[in-house]
């Protein structure tokens, strides 16, 4: 534990940097006065069959977005700016099947169509209900899980400071786009993209920290598609993500993509297709692949965006609706990012119990917390938060 008054001084100086970052007589004023201010902006867009209106009014648009967040738009005058783009899918789950294993049964044992190479999600599948004696059961290889995280997952264009690559990898982005498709089920990769993002393309933690919901099984076997965005280290970082339905939350769940997001300061602006608790704000993903609702529960994206500092912006629809919504959304992605001090250590060197001590900011409503982190005696990664002052 730091001393009160130490944590006293440090807590005030902190705000007081934040506070000194946004203290303009505007939102506009506040990001534009901010002169050496570096931003990455990476659009994150779900290309599985219904996205067709997002995709196109993006694509459309795409010259007049760039133009105004590099510096067109007074929000963003004086800022450093680089973008990049990206693509999701279905799951990891749907291109190497879900559940503790995979069955597989071969065309040459089974006589019909669907049987060619068939792959069932759990031993009770139709065919080895039907044919048994000719299915077997195996972990997926490695070569297996990194071919279904690229089939889930890709970067068309990792950050630049160029506006014709930036539009050159959203004209790739299509309904049913290759490779992953367009989608064998309602849910998609939301989350294992939000992750894959954040972390560089690392492997997914293996597990099920969220407890399940009735029915389901982890599917989390160490899914890492090895893209890397390139995330500046003094930038802010800011994924501004398309989506129209919920997330499968059996590979990668709600806690693994918050704390990959935070670990590494990225902040999530989501546009919503759908209304509150739809679309990506869907409470949770079901059985079969299905978006469950509950007006009642905090959303996916709700509780994605809210962890991170970033925003949701629901009901997102035609030309204007979706330029305002993208402009809106990298601007307050943008406060928000730049509105975190620096970190500090309650020790000079790493031992068991070293913390790692971070102050935020919260731009909208002018709140502040200081929060502590276990530190990885090993490896100096940030472990679980630990303390918050809040």
């Amino acid at each position: 534990m730091i001393p009160m008054i130490t944590f006293k001084r440090f807590l005030v100086l902190s705000l007081i940097l934040a506070v000194g970052f946004f203290s303009r007589s505007s939102f506009a004023q506040s990001v534009s006065d901010a002169s050496a201010c570096r931003a990455d902006v990476t659009f994150l867009m779900d290309n599985t069959g219904s996205m067709g209106g997002p995709i196109n009014s993006t694509k459309r648009n795409a010259q007049s977005i760039l133009d105004a967040i590099s510096g067109g738009d007074p929000r963003f005058a004086g800022i450093d700016t680089r973008y990049a783009v990206a693509t999701y899918w279905g799951d990891p789950r749907e291109y190497v099947a879900g559940g503790s294993s995979i069955w597989y049964c071969h065309r040459k044992s089974c006589p019909y169509s669907w049987c060619n190479r068939y792959i069932c999600e759990n031993p009770s599948g139709y065919c080895a209900r039907y044919w048994p004696s000719q299915c077997i059961s195996r972990e997926p290889t490695e070569a297996q899980k990194k071919a279904a995280a690229q089939k889930a997952f890709r970067i068309n264009q990792p950050l630049t400071d160029s506006k014709t690559l930036t539009r050159r990898g959203m004209n790739e982005w299509r309904p049913c786009s290759s490779p992953g498709g367009c989608g064998g089920d309602w849910a998609e990769a939301n989350l294992f993209a939000l992750q894959q993002l954040a972390t560089g393309g690392q492997s997914t933690d293996g597990a099920c920290i969220d407890p399940l919901y009735s029915g389901a099984s982890c599917s989390d076997h160490g899914y890492a598609s090895g893209y890397d965005v390139g995330w500046r280290e003094d930038s802010g970082r800011i994924i501004v993500w398309f989506g129209d339905a919920c997330s499968w939350s059996t590979t990668v769940d709600i806690t693994e993509a918050t704390k990959a997001l935070q670990s590494n300061n990225v902040v999530v602006a989501g546009i919503n297709s759908y209304s509150e608790h739809s679309g990506i704000d869907y409470y949770r993903d079901g059985r079969s692949g299905r978006c469950v609702w509950d007006g009642s529960k905090k959303g996916q994206a709700t509780s994605i965006t809210e962890s991170t500092g970033g925003s949701l912006t629901n009901r997102v629809s035609g030309t204007a609706g979706t330029v305002n919504a993208i402009l809106d959304a990298v601007a307050g992605g943008m406060a928000q990012s730049g509105s975190a001090a620096a970190v500090s250590f309650n020790v000079s060197s790493i031992t068991e119990d070293t913390r790692v001590y971070q102050s935020f900011f919260n731009a909208k409503d002018w709140s502040g917390d200081l929060i502590a982190y276990d530190l990885n005696e090993e490896n100096g990664s940030i472990g679980d938060k630990v303390w918050s002052a809040a």
